[in-house]
């Protein structure tokens, strides 16, 4: 990209935890847009790009100044990195913050330090709950969450009708009035008789006469006055035309069962009902644990088989704290880690458990208040002077007088 004011590699490498074969190489950096994208429609102007996996990350000069403005640590971080994680030239508009980088130190940013790094803890049990996930984890349909009376309990809907030999496509539903996801279900035996070209009937002589399906149990539902009708309407072609329970198109996004009318007089084979608040909470699930799996560091994740947490995220819990301690206590920001490396690594390679880092963060965040409370460090950052930044760089990059 022709328009960087800056780039850097961010992330392990320049935390001096980086791990060959195991740490990626990430990448962050601001980019100014050309100046048709600020004056013309606002869909044209793009704040923030990324790739696929978010290992590299650049962010609109003006969209960089506002997270700048707000303390954002990320975006501090990049300020502070060494020479040597610099990728390229430096555009004069960037060294003037980099140059006066001290001045975007502040109680604010403790603050967004420390919430990182309790956010970097819940990811870390986060990470534990998908990794935990069975690798051959399919995605449901919403006829897994539908389920009818049997015996004294339930059963899936799908192995009811199996056990009866019927097809959900030639069912019909109708609400259940004051009864909540309760659903009467019906079928449709003359379309199903005649398009599943089934033998369904032979008469027998004995005591008047008594119907016996040929290949079908149809007894359990249709009753010796019924057999007579179906036939008419297999005969006639006169067909209910149920849309079946669920639509068949396998890429509906529908979360709901298929409703319908049904004729008068028509009797329901059973009653259903319909758990859609599980199905919506496990399509959620999958959809996130199937982009999860896609964009994971593979080899991340074999090292974090077998354990209660994420190694990384809890590396970078505790160096959050590690660097919002020097921050409070000594005024600087410090980006390489030196004198707790070997404790981060060792966090990282799981050499210590979940308890014991529970602790030492718990501990580690009553001694951050301590120094908060007696920091120097300003409120907040001076967002005219941010602002007036922005602008005298904008200028200068668009060559405006």
């Amino acid at each position: 990209m022709e328009n960087y004011l800056y780039k850097y590699i961010r992330g392990s490498w320049c935390h001096g935890l980086g791990i060959e074969g195991v740490s990626d190489y990430d990448y962050s950096g601001v980019y100014c847009t050309p100046i048709d994208n600020i004056i013309g429609l606002p869909s044209n102007y793009i704040t923030q790009m990324a790739d696929e996996k978010n290992d590299e990350v650049y962010y609109e000069f003006g969209r960089w100044c506002e997270l700048l403005e707000k303390s954002n640590p990320n975006i501090i971080e990049g300020l502070f990195v060494d020479k040597e994680f610099i990728v390229g030239d430096v555009h004069p508009i960037m060294q003037k913050f980099i140059n006066n980088r001290d001045l975007f130190l502040t109680k604010k940013l403790l603050n967004s330090l420390y919430s990182f790094s309790m956010t970097q803890i819940k990811k870390a049990v986060g990470y534990n709950k998908k990794s935990q996930i069975p690798e051959d984890f399919q995605r449901k349909d919403i006829l897994d969450f539908c389920y009818t009376f049997k015996n004294q309990g339930s059963t899936p809907i799908t192995e009811w009708l199996k056990e009866n030999w019927l097809d959900q496509k030639y069912c019909g539903l109708i609400n259940i009035p004051n009864m909540q996801n309760v659903f009467g279900v019906y079928y449709d035996f003359a379309a199903y008789f005649k398009f599943e070209n089934i033998e369904w009937y032979q008469k027998i002589e004995s005591h008047g006469h008594i119907i016996k399906c040929v290949n079908y149990p149809y007894s359990l539902f249709i009753g010796k006055d019924d057999v007579e009708k179906i036939q008419n309407r297999i005969d006639n072609k006169e067909f209910f035309k149920y849309p079946g329970i669920v639509n068949p198109d396998e890429n509906s996004k529908s979360t709901d069962v298929r409703l319908c009318s049904i004729p008068k007089n028509e009797k329901p084979i059973c009653f259903m009902t319909y758990n859609k608040d599980g199905y919506i909470t496990h399509c959620k699930k999958y959809k996130e644990w199937s982009e999860w799996k896609e964009k994971r560091n593979q080899q991340r994740y074999i090292d974090n088989r077998g354990y209660n947490f994420d190694a990384k995220n809890m590396c970078e819990t505790v160096r959050l704290l590690h660097t919002a301690m020097e921050l409070a206590r000594d005024g600087k920001f410090n980006v390489r880690r030196t004198w707790d490396r070997d404790f981060l690594l060792k966090i990282k390679h799981h050499e210590m458990n979940y308890n014991e880092l529970s602790e030492y963060i718990a501990n580690k965040s009553e001694e951050l208040n301590l120094y908060t409370s007696q920091t120097n460090l300003p409120e907040d950052v001076d967002s005219n002077y941010i602002n007036d930044l922005l602008i005298s760089g904008r200028k200068q990059y668009y060559n405006f007088n």
